[in-house]
């Protein structure tokens, strides 16, 4: 039984004995379409608690994710899951502000397309506002290094952009 804290609220979600067990979502590979669509933005009254929830689910049994966007689980909404520090942190809507602290090239996965890695520019530093699980706006929120890095690509994805996978 697992427990993840999400940003906000300091919430944690487990998983209760006896209860049901969702399947795991599958996560889209290279060549499905869905990867390349621009995705919609969620809309104040949707519930994302089970996509995020799946989405979680993903990433933990991936094993060596550390993000996930909604479009990699089939679903064209503007979410993602970081979990740059082992604690998955939900952002809904998230939007780049800022880039800022120079650009450092590392190299990267995608677990869209496994076992292809590539070294990737992208800015230290990010800016970002997005909404949490319980739907409260962050507005100009700063991330650093590793979590920065994690963010840009996974909002990449929301615009339907792999740069591992070759571009758009």
């Amino acid at each position: 039984m697992g427990t993840y804290r999400f940003l906000g609220g300091g919430q944690s979600v487990k998983r209760i004995k006896g209860r049901k067990r969702e399947s795991v979502p599958a996560i889209r590979t290279w060549g499905d379409p869905i990867l390349k669509m621009e995705c919609q933005p969620v809309e104040a009254a949707e519930n994302v608690q089970p996509i995020i929830r799946g989405m979680i689910q993903a990433l933990k049994k991936s094993k060596n994710g550390v993000g996930l966007a909604a479009p990699q689980i089939g679903i064209a909404k503007r979410i993602i899951v970081v979990a740059a520090n082992g604690f998955p942190k939900a952002m809904i809507n998230p939007v780049i502000d800022y880039y800022s602290g120079g650009a450092v090239v590392a190299k990267e996965g995608c677990l869209s397309y496994p076992g292809v890695f590539k070294n990737i520019s992208r800015s230290r530093d990010v800016e970002i506002t997005f909404e949490d699980i319980h739907g409260v706006s962050h507005k100009e929120v700063l991330f650093a290094g590793t979590e920065a890095r994690i963010i840009q690509h996974e909002c990449d994805h929301l615009d339907g952009i792999c740069r591992v996978g070759g571009g758009k």
